[in-house]
């Protein structure tokens, strides 16, 4: 039997810092396994992406990187040229990858998601 596709909350987090320094280029949804998931694009100073999805439940190893403390949470840091930070928030999966953000950018985007749900 096969279960039902778990979906997202219909509003998705938009980072408060992002209303100053870029503007959303797009959202695309995508589905991972039976979970659905968005896939939020920005520009600007720096291009990145978001994405939020519903973590599966046979998935129980994060990634490898280094470990940031986000105040509310904490993350994940992988990569070298291409970065992308991985934390949990209220049941939900972030993962923001860019090619040019700085780590100290990515922490602040990541910050600025806490509390956004829907704003």
């Amino acid at each position: 039997m096969r279960t039902p596709c778990r979906k997202l909350p219909s509003a998705l987090s938009i980072p408060r810092i992002c209303r100053k320094t870029c503007k959303k280029i797009g959202t695309v949804p995508v589905q991972i396994g039976d979970s659905e998931a968005v896939v939020l694009r920005f520009g600007g100073k720096y291009s990145y992406t978001l994405m939020e999805s519903l973590p599966q439940a046979v998935n129980v190893s994060s990634p490898s990187g280094e470990i940031v403390d986000l105040g509310f949470t904490y993350g994940v840091l992988t990569g070298k040229e291409q970065k992308t930070l991985y934390w949990l928030l209220d049941g939900v999966e972030y993962r923001l990858s860019s090619g040019d953000l700085p780590k100290e950018e990515m922490i602040a985007i990541a910050k600025s998601v806490e509390g956004q749900v829907g704003k």
